[in-house]
């Protein structure tokens, strides 16, 4: 039996994006109150809704559309309908035909590189005699559908490319993810595995794939190996290898704390299959938060015996991590006794808790000399969104206006709230101060800003006082790069919708995220509170 489709090279020019998808053609046919979807509706949907701009910067970051998914469509008297691959094709569509783009869409759209253009103007589909051949085709694709990698999967997958390139920077080229999130992709897939061959040397017949490995790694690692004083174990880090490592004289105790918390996580049964009062597994509810995960440890309820085993490991005698490690991720810690913001912990005297005092002489070996005040360890680096006393110098927002006065308390709360303590509250505090910021400056200038301000498009009103106002009486060499890394943060995806994303929804904050595009930004909220 001869197979019912056929390869074929065609121009992008001759691809028609189909007015039936699904994905899209009930939608603007009740926005258009019409019986036809135009192929410019159908373009300004699929950017609305469809993450085309994203596409078409992957497309022509790699140059090509991947040949293992061709794009499959039928042909009409004129052209090829596309079934199968209608952002694909709309991105490429306005790559190579930039009038095609609608206005509002055109300064984030990308520039087609050369490479990028000989490799699409003319492409391999799929060609099938009608719409019904291919319908079987599209159920399994969109409905049975490819089964996605699950979260292990995936930080599997980055964790080999880390292994093969030994460069985080690398790996992404690989991905549209940020070096964040692979960072912490890669940081949990290890932890996860050293507390899976922990739990292997007693459990012979566990299986990885059957495994929920998320409330551990997602939510409670992170509180484990980092600096609180009562419950975390301060491990150190190393950015090379990406790896929490604890101290070489303590690893058996580090190894039954992995077992501890691995059967917790990961071995027991759910709770309506437990009888005669076993233990039921750890489930993302009971440790949404640090204050969750910290009370969970000192009750000494669900997981008995942790919080002695941490006590225990922080009892021995500590010997100085290795040389070579470099203890600079700021998600911790690094030295031990330090409270959440880095200090040294003190007694009520002022003295250090851990220091030597005459009445624990009788203690000490004779032959030994301990000098009575603790060595107190570097602090870790603070993290915050906030501005130094000389860029302060400049803001206007003395006033007793209610922009004003919420400025200043803004202000002070992201200086105050470490991202790595506070994630969500500063995201909220910096999505709010970006929009009180830029609405201070049409406040300020209605009469001389052309352009209104447009309730609906936040990013827009910035893009604007980034282009037409804020710098334009500014110079030195450096305002065009500055005005560019406030342009790309602006564009898709924009820290609004990031930061939006953050706050509505439950995506996990990336503090580097917030980290990185302050240091552009907070200049775009100066210029706002000098005018």
């Amino acid at each position: 039996m001869a197979r019912n489709y056929e390869y074929k090279e065609v121009n992008i020019a001759d691809l028609i994006l189909d007015d039936e998808n699904p994905r899209f053609a009930s939608s603007v046919l009740v926005q258009d109150s019409a019986t036809k979807v135009s192929q410019t509706a159908i373009i300004s949907h699929l950017l609305k809704y469809a993450n085309i701009i994203k596409l078409a910067n992957r497309i022509n970051n790699v140059h090509e559309l991947h040949g293992a998914e061709l794009i499959t469509c039928y042909k009409r008297d004129d052209g090829y309908v596309v079934l199968e691959g209608n952002r694909r094709t709309c991105a490429c569509k306005l790559l190579l035909d930039r009038s095609l783009i609608p206005d509002n869409y055109k300064s984030n759209f990308p520039f087609i590189n050369e490479e990028t253009k000989e490799n699409i103007e003319r492409i391999l589909v799929i060609v099938y005699p009608d719409r019904e051949a291919v319908q079987a085709f599209l159920s399994d694709r969109h409905i049975t559908g490819v089964k996605k990698w699950s979260a292990l999967e995936k930080n599997n997958y980055y964790m080999n490319l880390f292994h093969a390139y030994s460069d985080i920077s690398k790996v992404q080229e690989f991905t549209s993810d940020t070096l964040g999130t692979i960072k912490k992709c890669i940081r949990k897939y290890q932890f996860f595995m050293d507390v899976f061959h922990i739990l292997k040397s007693r459990h012979k017949n566990i299986e990885i794939e059957k495994l929920d490995y998320l409330p551990m790694v997602d939510r409670f690692m992170d509180t484990l190996v980092g600096n609180d004083p009562e419950v975390g174990l301060n491990l150190s880090f190393d950015e090379d290898t990406q790896k929490y490592l604890c101290e070489k004289d303590k690893q058996s105790q580090y190894n039954e704390i992995l077992m501890l918390i691995g059967e917790a996580f990961l071995l027991r049964k759910e709770k309506k299959y437990c009888i005669n009062g076993e233990l039921s597994k750890i489930v993302s509810t009971e440790i949404y938060g640090f204050s969750n995960q910290k009370e969970l440890i000192l009750k000494d309820e669900r997981i008995p015996g942790l919080i002695a085993m941490i006590k225990d490991y922080h009892g021995l005698k500590s010997s100085p991590p290795t040389e070579d490690l470099k203890q600079d991720n700021p998600d911790q810690s690094h030295g031990t006794g330090d409270n959440q913001d880095g200090d040294p912990l003190d007694d009520d005297d002022g003295n250090s808790s851990n220091g030597v005092t005459p009445e624990d002489g009788n203690d000490i070996d004779e032959e030994k000399y301990i000098p009575s005040v603790k060595y107190k360890p570097k602090k870790t680096k603070r993290e915050y969104l906030s501005f130094t006393i000389e860029e302060s110098k400049s803001l206007k927002i003395s006033g007793d206006s209610d922009f004003e006065v919420k400025i200043r308390s803004l202000i002070y709360d992201l200086s105050s709230f470490s991202v790595y303590r506070h994630p969500y509250a500063c995201a909220l505090l910096y999505r709010t101060l970006l929009e009180i910021s830029t609405r201070l400056v049409y406040s300020r200038h209605t009469s001389t800003i052309s352009s209104p301000y447009n309730e609906k498009d936040l990013v827009g009103n910035m893009k604007y006082l980034n282009n037409n106002f804020l710098f334009t009486a500014k110079t030195g060499k450096d305002i065009p790069k500055l005005k560019e890394a406030i342009k790309a943060n602006l564009s898709n995806p924009d820290i609004i919708k990031i930061l939006n994303l953050y706050i509505h929804y439950p995506n996990p904050v990336d503090e580097q995220i917030l980290l990185s595009t302050w240091n552009s930004m907070k200049f775009y909220i100066q210029a706002c509170l000098e005018k």
